[in-house]
């Protein structure tokens, strides 16, 4: 029987990282195989793409130290090139246009399930057979982070929930195109943006920052991102769906139904 894929770090992000990585080198390298692989296809220009991944990585080592500590964490464990932990956790191959965009997330409570608690619901398609874990965070503020998303990516978890009971999911859009393919100014990556932001939405960062589904509605108000994404947030009182472009953002509560859910495009 395979075992259960889940492993509970604490201590330092750098620890956290090496835990992590001790627990799953295998899986790792095999996301590390399939997204290199998938990089190459449709002949994309690789001089761009390490010019855009250079400045993106500077932004994020400054930005996110703790982060960065803990890739280095995952380096180490897993006893793979830190080089390589870096390209998987700053996600620019997800701006390809190959990739798929039918990724799926629903969000039910109250009348809407059969014991009345609430539940969030994700499906991720990438178009390549990924591996996933889930990864249980205790930090020494007494935050704690249970999250979901692939080995040996910290940075962009498809699903977790908090201590305080914040839950949140998101996917990708079909607005999340590369520089040179665009649809309008505000959904659009720009090439200015890649020194100061984010590729996406860290759900990490929302995660760890925020304490309810209001106060993370403030978080994005300032945080800087390139792309949008459809995001589900929910904790014990509220749950919204919130369709956000790279400058601004629309919210749907939800309702009577007691259900919300979004897939790969808008409908506010």
């Amino acid at each position: 029987m395979e075992r259960i894929r889940k492993v509970i770090v604490s201590g330092t992000p750098y620890q956290q990282g090496v835990l992590h990585g001790k627990a799953f080198p295998d899986l790792i390298l095999k996301n590390l195989e399939l997204i290199r692989t998938d990089m190459t296809k449709g002949n994309p220009d690789m001089s761009l793409y390490d010019e855009i991944f250079s400045e993106n990585s500077k932004f994020f080592r400054e930005k996110y130290p703790e982060q960065w500590e803990e890739m280095k964490g995952i380096s180490e464990g897993a006893e793979l090139p830190f080089e390589d932990i870096v390209l998987l956790n700053i996600p620019i191959y997800f701006m390809k246009p190959f990739y798929a965009r039918e990724c799926t997330m629903l969000y039910a409570r109250g009348k809407a399930t059969a014991d009345g608690c609430g539940y969030m619901i994700k499906n991720r398609d990438l178009d390549m057979p990924v591996e996933s874990i889930t990864v249980e965070h205790h930090y020494d503020d007494g935050m704690s982070i249970v999250a979901c998303g692939l080995a040996g990516i910290i940075t962009y978890p498809s699903l977790g929930v908090n201590n305080y009971g914040l839950t949140v999911s998101s996917t990708g859009t079909a607005t999340c195109l590369p520089p040179g393919e665009s649809l309008s100014g505000d959904v659009t990556a720009k090439r200015e943006d890649f020194s100061d932001s984010n590729i996406f939405l860290n759900l990490h960062h929302v995660l760890r920052d925020c304490t309810s589904v209001r106060s993370a509605l403030e978080y994005l108000k300032t945080y800087p991102r390139m792309n949008g994404l459809n995001v589900l947030m929910a904790d014990e009182k509220d749950a919204v769906a919130v369709e956000m472009t790279r400058t601004d953002y629309r919210v749907e509560w939800i309702g009577e139904s007691d259900i919300i859910f979004r897939t790969n495009h808008y409908l506010l």
